[in-house]
C-alpha cells in the first residue's frame, strides 16, 4: 500500500533528507602525523564516511612530497558498509574489506580472522567521540591493538525540532528510518516531544546496533534492513508498508 517515509540522516545528492546532526572535524594534525607514521601500523579501519572525509583533510596537512597514499595503500584497510566502501576507494583509492560486514561484532570477527598470526603492530581508527566500545573491546580481547583517534564530534543539528515540526505539520509518515544510534540518541528525544513517536510512526533500523539503540530507548521495531544499503531500507519498509 502506498505509504509515506522520513529518513533520518544527513543531505547527499539531491534526495531531501532531513538533518539530525551535525559535524565537526578535530585533531586532525594529529591524525597527519598518525598518517605520516605508516610504518607504525599494519592496517587502517574506516567505520563512516565522515573518518574518511577526517582523512583526507588530514592528508592535505602532510607534505607535497609525502607518499603517506601510496604506503598506506599496501596495507589493508577495514570498513563497514558499501557507502564507506565507495568513498574510501574512490576518494583514497584503498582497496576495501569488510563492507559487507554490517556492524562491529562482525568487522571484528573479520579482522581478528586475518590477523590470525597477529601483527604486533596498532592498527588505526578514526572516529566519532561517540564511537561504541565494541570493535576496540574485541579487538583487545584478540590481542590486536587499535589506536583510537576523535577526528570528528557528533552533536545534534540545532535545526532538528524545526525540521521535525515542519514534518508534522504537513503530515506525520507511516515509517520512520533510523540510520545510526546516533540518529536514535539524538532524533528520538525531538520525535517525541512532538507527538510524532511512539504512536504515529512505525520506526524501522538500518542495522542491528540501531535497532539495539531503538529497543533500549523502549521502541518497538517494525523492522530492520537486511543489509545497510538504499535496496536493504527500500525492501524493509514495502515489507512492513504491506503489513498495513
Amino acid at each position: 500500500m502506498p505509504g509515506s517515509v522520513l529518513l533520518l540522516r544527513q543531505q547527499e545528492g539531491e534526495s531531501r533528507l532531513d538533518p539530525y546532526v551535525q559535524f565537526e572535524y578535530v585533531n586532525l594534525k594529529r591524525l597527519a602525523e598518525k598518517l605520516q607514521a605508516v610504518v607504525r601500523y599494519a592496517g587502517l579501519v574506516v567505520t563512516s564516511q565522515r573518518g574518511v572525509e577526517a582523512i583526507c583533510q588530514a592528508l592535505k596537512l602532510l607534505p607535497a612530497d609525502c607518499n603517506a597514499i601510496a604506503e598506506w595503500s599496501k596495507l589493508p584497510v577495514f570498513v563497514v558498509g558499501q557507502a564507506t566502501k565507495t568513498i574510501t576507494e574512490s576518494k583514497l583509492g584503498f582497496s576495501c574489506q569488510g563492507a559487507a560486514s554490517g556492524n562491529s561484532e562482525n568487522l571484528a570477527a573479520r579482522i581478528i580472522e586475518y590477523f590470525v598470526d597477529c601483527d604486533s603492530r596498532h592498527l588505526l581508527f578514526p572516529c566519532s567521540n561517540i564511537k561504541k566500545e565494541t570493535l576496540p573491546t574485541l579487538l583487545l580481547e584478540a590481542n590486536i591493538p587499535l589506536d583510537c583517534l576523535t577526528v570528528y564530534r557528533t552533536a545534534p543539528h540545532p535545526d532538528i525540532h524545526r525540521s521535525l515540526q515542519t514534518i508534522k505539520n504537513t503530515g506525520v509518515p507511516d515509517l520512520t528510518v533510523f540510520f545510526s544510534p546516533s540518529g536514535v540518541a539524538f532524533a528520538l528525544p525531538a520525535l517525541q516531544e512532538l507527538g510524532i513517536l511512539p504512536a504515529h510512526t512505525k520506526c524501522i533500523a538500518i542495522g542491528a546496533s540501531t535497532k539495539r539503540a531503538l529497543l533500549s530507548s523502549a521502541q518497538q521495531v517494525a523492522g530492520t534492513a537486511s543489509e545497510p544499503t538504499p535496496a536493504g531500507v527500500l525492501h524493509v519498509c514495502l515489507q512492513v508498508l504491506a503489513t498495513e
